[in-house]
């Protein structure tokens, strides 16, 4: 991540380290799946565990498709991009 942020202060494009609630539960519930899967060791699960994680990345792109993100991340956006098009507000 902290190379992503490099590259983009290279290119003058702001990126922001800002995460909506459903990012980081995404994050977090596909880090518990794939510790799930992979904690018995075995070199090859059954078709059942990949099944599962098949499922569970279709209901991710689903959610991620359907939901319209958190108000305030929407706010803090444009206002980022408005700071970010007209300077700082001298006061």
């Amino acid at each position: 991540m902290p190379l992503f942020v490099a590259i983009a202060w290279c290119a003058q494009k702001p990126l922001l380290l800002l995460f909506d609630l459903l990012e980081v539960a995404v994050l977090v519930a596909a880090c518990f799946l794939v510790n799930y899967v992979t904690a018995d060791a075995k070199t090859a699960t059954n078709w059942a565990k990949g099944a599962v994680m098949i499922v569970f990345y279709i209901i991710i792109v689903l959610a991620a498709w359907f939901y319209p993100g958190q108000i305030e991340v929407r706010i803090f956006n444009v206002a980022h991009r408005t700071v970010a098009a007209n300077g700082p507000l001298e006061g």
